[in-house]
């Protein structure tokens, strides 16, 4: 009995193909998954039935040198799709198989002679003074080569500081302000003793009042936890938005609604470690981020050396990103300046609940909304206001929310107010985009709502609404939004005239209904506001390489950039 022909085999394995038997080759032809990689994959199988054509029965390719270059196909007709030749096929990915072994190049995997590993001793209070630090049982067992702490922190490391506050973030602070802040830092021969020896470090501490309460914290009479010019624990407000007369709006109908959401925390398959030597006065950082420039800025502002002494190195492979690996925390400040003190090489691997506590979160918000409408269902005002817990060491996420709010719908008369208010907890930081996803759930909900209070399709009401031409504030217009299309669209595939009916119309079993729900979202990033350089080298031999500054962060990535060269060329 014939053995099953592996067609992949076949087109990247010049010696398995020249292996089969005249049978095999029937076979193959008429194999399905031959047949679509003849159909997609042109350029892969081109060669092989080039030489086995008369095998496989199937008649040879013309040579494509034949084509002049102006015979590639004219661009299509706005109404048409564009046709390529790479892009919009399926291609297999580059790095697959090195994910699904995990013999993939990570960074969790990667050692080197003589390296050190290192555990660090947190806080576990969420407010409190560090009155004393004693590491000198730790510094005396085997196998630890150097334990940094405040009190022996480099002077020229003593200022340092990550973030703008307030408060401030040091290296190590006296005064800690959130459960997880770095006391101690071990570097030793192994994590084992690391463990042992952070577990072996004495501390004492002052514990102070914490504030984790969000609205708590916001209050007038509220705990000042440093000296500080708004209520309570309120970390930064930023002026309103004005447009039109907001608060003197009248309106046939007025919606009013406070929409919540919880903290959310990212769950990486890969959890954040790094790798760091010096080669003499140059850092080489291997580091599982998703901005390499921004960590090597970060790195070069805290360690007060010039960026080109630093080469930040994303391994090829990454367990995941989601934005809460968009820059440099302590911990690696901590490992490269152990990594100069040592002269040796330095590995950091957080553990879960350091991934958990250390890095940033999505934080939680409390959106009030006021939209007024007339039965027409055409806006005349809408008030809306964000709060956000930033937690500890981070400001600027209420009026990320701001995006669609300001932007997505016609709103004559509108204003928009943004409150950060700090807290004892977790920092915040991106986590699936910034806060642009917050703004949408607030909104969205209060479309919805306001439809349903004026009975009419909630589509419908979006479409009517739409803001097609620009920024009302700035001026600037909309290059070609398809906002418009891009929901009519999506209603249509879903089968929404259909489908569509008011909540709680319809009845599946007892107490539970079925219903359809469609939103609307717009997003900014990536619209020219950063400029991003590449580099395509061809070689001798006719194949290419692709150099960009792209984070492979689980999406294909580099499977992607290669497809796009791949068309262009």
């Amino acid at each position: 009995m014939e053995q099953k022909i592996d067609a992949l085999r076949v087109v990247q394995d010049p010696q398995y193909a020249a292996s089969l038997s005249e049978s095999q080759w029937r076979m193959l032809a008429n194999d399905p998954v031959w047949n679509e990689l003849v159909g997609e994959f042109h350029e892969m199988t081109a060669p092989v039935i080039a030489l086995y054509a008369a095998q496989l029965g199937q008649a040879a390719p013309r040579p494509r040198a034949a084509q002049p270059p102006a015979a590639r196909p004219a661009p299509a007709a706005a109404s048409e799709p564009p046709r390529f030749d790479v892009i919009g096929k399926r291609v297999p990915r580059l790095h697959g198989l090195g994910v699904v072994t995990n013999l993939g190049h990570y960074c969790e995997n990667m050692r080197m002679n003589r390296m050190l590993f290192t555990r660090t001793l947190r806080s576990p209070y969420p407010h409190a003074k560090v009155k004393r630090v004693d590491t000198r049982k730790a510094e005396a067992l085997p196998g630890v080569v150097a334990v940094l702490h405040r009190g022996n922190l480099p002077a020229e490391y003593r200022d340092v500081k990550l973030g703008s506050g307030p408060p401030d973030r040091y290296l190590f602070n006296e005064e800690v302000f959130e459960v997880g802040s770095p006391i101690a830092v071990v570097a030793a021969a192994s994590e084992h003793i690391a463990d042992e020896a952070i577990h072996s470090i004495e501390v004492d501490y002052e514990v102070l009042p914490a504030t984790l309460d969000m609205m708590e914290g916001a209050a007038p009479g509220a705990l000042k936890q440093w000296d500080n010019q708004e209520n309570g624990t309120i970390i930064a407000t930023t002026p309103p938005l004005v447009r039109g007369n907001p608060d003197g709006g009248r309106a046939d109908v007025n919606i009013d609604a406070t929409l919540s959401k919880p903290t959310e925390q990212h769950l990486a398959l890969e959890i954040t470690n790094s790798l760091m030597y010096w080669e003499e006065d140059r850092l080489i950082v291997y580091y599982t981020n998703q901005h390499a420039h921004g960590t090597r800025a970060g790195l070069s502002q805290a360690l007060k050396i010039p960026a080109n002494r630093i080469r930040v190195i994303q391994p090829g492979y990454m367990g995941s990103g989601y934005g809460y690996r968009s820059g440099i925390d302590l911990a690696e400040v901590h490992a490269a300046i152990l990594a100069k003190m040592t002269g040796r090489p330095i590995k950091t691997m957080y553990t879960r609940e350091e991934d958990f506590v250390t890095r940033t979160h999505r934080p939680q918000f409390r959106n009030e909304m006021k939209l007024g409408i007339n039965r027409d269902g055409t806006i005349q005002y809408g008030r809306f206001r964000v709060l956000a817990n930033v937690g500890a060491q981070r400001a600027g996420a209420a009026n990320g929310s701001w995006f669609n709010m300001q932007n997505l719908y016609k709103i004559p008369n509108l204003k928009l107010e943004a409150i950060d208010v700090f807290t004892n907890s977790y920092k915040s930081g991106p986590y699936r985009c910034v806060s642009h996803p917050n703004g949408t759930f607030a909104l969205e909900m209060t479309m919805d709502k306001a439809a349903y209070a004026i009975g009419m399709d909630p589509v419908e009401f979006r479409l009517k609404n739409l803001n097609e031409t620009g920024n009302p504030d700035t001026k600037k217009p909309f290059s070609n939004p398809g906002i418009r299309d891009c929901i009519v669209s999506a209603s249509n595939r879903l089968g929404w005239k259909e489908k569509w009916h008011a909540p709680r119309a319809r009845e599946v079993r007892p107490g539970i209904f079925h219903g359809i729900g469609l939103a609307a979202h717009a997003c900014s990033h990536g619209a020219g506001t950063n400029p991003a350089t590449g580099q395509v080298i061809v070689n001798s031999d006719g194949s290419a390489q692709c150099v960009s500054g792209c984070t492979e962060i689980g999406p294909g990535q580099r499977t992607e950039m290669a497809m796009i060269a791949a068309e262009a060329l």
